[in-house]
């Protein structure tokens, strides 16, 4: 335990000495990956290895002479214990007298002052949220940087699962149909185009299914949806002959994963793009082209599947009895 406790506080460390080098006031560290996922997978678990807590939630900010480690009540004894002996204060989220970790930068950080983070992992909401609060106080945000991989020895590269298809038997609906759907909500609101970066509905609407994140069946990539085309953006090694035919036979071409930015960049400028800016990261919505007109709402595809056709139904209804009879058995 005490050569953790001498790593993550060496961790820190060096993280101050990137930020002493940029001018960096505050470094702010979330639990989420590109895709705004509750669970991430081990190349993003970056909160996790520069605090040592292993809690699902939490947030970390690290200044000049402070580190603390933001998390609630489900995860209070856990993280006094895996934080005893570091440099990190916890900070109770709902205790009296605990502001949140946007409120604590906005009382503890001077005016004209920087703060960064990887503007990969934080969606646009909350962004726009940061922004709000300190505008008064002149507070720079710094998007660029994600100086957790500069120090980062040996972190877990990005996931390589295959792809595998999620049959109709189950879905009920083809890609088709569902994309079909989608294109009626696009047009009822005049969209050009369809921004998707949340996983369970890139799963849900191309009918696909990964491994990328334990326990979770998605496939970290993006999806956009124009009035006639539909593009997955991902590993173009996840993806076997049986998913490619698959993808091509209802009408999805498949782009590999970091071409998202230079097609969102060259989008049409004029456009109307639908998101949902609590699910699209910060370092994506930048490229946005700046005349393009912003719809932001819940995403089409999470109202979609929320209503559950009578194929899902059934399985559903099935799960429970398997589930039923597994813990009787237990």
């Amino acid at each position: 335990m005490g050569g953790m406790i001498l790593n993550i506080n060496k961790r820190i460390d060096k993280l101050r000495e990137l930020m002493k080098e940029q001018g960096i006031a505050a470094y702010i560290i979330p639990t989420s990956d590109p895709h705004q996922s509750e669970y991430v997978a081990e190349h993003f678990r970056a909160r996790t290895w520069i605090s040592g807590f292993t809690g699902s939630a939490g947030t970390v900010v690290i200044t000049g002479d402070k580190a603390l480690l933001w998390t609630d009540g489900r995860y209070f004894i856990q993280a006094e214990k895996e934080l005893s002996d570091t440099q990190y204060e916890l900070m109770k989220m709902g205790r009296p007298g605990i502001p949140n970790y946007m409120n604590w930068l906005r009382e503890n950080l001077n005016h004209g002052q920087t703060i960064a983070f990887d503007g990969r992992v934080f969606n646009v909401s909350t962004v726009e949220k940061l922004e709000k609060l300190l505008q008064d106080k002149n507070i720079k945000l710094e998007t660029k940087y994600d100086l957790i991989d500069k120090i980062w020895t040996n972190r877990p590269e990005l996931p390589k699962s295959e792809a595998f298809i999620h049959k109709l038997g189950y879905t009920g609906l083809s890609g088709r149909e569902k994309l079909s759907e989608v294109r009626q909500n696009m047009k009822n609101n005049n969209a050009d185009y369809y921004l998707i970066g949340s996983l369970d509905d890139i799963a849900w609407l191309y009918n696909i299914r990964g491994r990328d994140i334990k326990y979770n069946p998605v496939l970290i990539s993006y999806a956009i949806v124009t009035r006639d085309r539909a593009y997955l953006f991902v590993d173009k090694s996840k993806i076997n002959k049986d998913v490619e035919e698959f993808l091509r036979v209802n009408n999805i071409e498949i782009r590999e994963y970091d071409e998202v930015l230079d097609f969102v960049k060259n989008i049409n400028s004029g456009s109307t793009i639908l998101l949902d800016k609590n699910k699209i990261n910060k370092w994506l919505f930048n490229e946005i082209p700046k005349k393009c007109n912003i719809i932001n709402q819940m995403d089409v595809s999470t109202s979609l599947k929320a209503i559950k056709n009578e194929k899902e139904i059934k399985n559903q209804k099935n799960a429970y009895i398997k589930d039923g009879v597994a813990l009787v058995k237990f």
